[in-house]
């Protein structure tokens, strides 16, 4: 059984030295992702923050397209109401 002791712990090392080397990569491909992500939400955090601030001046509600056209429906109105007004003064001056 002592007759292999060496070996065994020659083995052993070899096993601890790669499991130490696999831990310290993951540990940096997982430090640089976590890095590269930190960036990304940063970036996605100052990209919705411009759109928050766009938003009010590019988009316009459906109410307020609503009233807008309510009101300029009642412009059209009146301004057909005037016309015909005028029409049917001119056909009354003209009207012997």
């Amino acid at each position: 059984m002592f007759e292999y002791w060496p070996q065994i712990a020659f083995i052993l090392t070899i096993l601890l030295a790669w499991s130490g080397t696999l831990v310290g990569v993951v540990w940096t491909l997982t430090n640089k992702n976590i890095d590269e992500l930190r960036t990304a939400l940063r970036r996605l955090d100052s990209d919705f923050k411009a759109l928050l601030f766009s938003l009010p001046i590019e988009y316009q509600r459906r109410e307020d397209s609503i009233r807008e056209y309510t009101v300029f429906n009642a412009k059209l109105d009146k301004l057909n109401e005037y016309v015909y007004e005028l029409n049917q003064n001119i056909k009354r001056t003209k009207a012997p």
